[in-house]
C-alpha cells in the first residue's frame, strides 16, 4: 500500500497504547483495524492533512 503513493487512515479500535521508544500501539485479541474507515473522525482528519497537516 505504501508504495503506491496514496496515503491511508488506519482506525483502531481497542488497540493497547504503550510507550517504547516513543509511543506504540498493539492489538489484542478485541482488537479491530478499519483501513481508510468511514467514520466522521477519519474524514476531519483527512481534510486536515489535505490541508496544512501534510507540509
Amino acid at each position: 500500500m505504501h508504495d503506491s503513493g496514496m496515503r491511508y487512515i488506519l482506525a483502531v479500535k481497542a488497540g493497547r497504547v504503550s510507550d517504547f521508544n516513543g509511543i506504540a500501539v498493539g492489538t489484542i485479541s478485541s482488537s479491530q483495524l478499519f483501513i481508510d474507515p468511514e467514520f466522521s473522525e477519519a474524514q476531519q482528519l483527512r481534510e486536515w492533512f489535505n490541508g496544512e497537516g501534510k507540509n
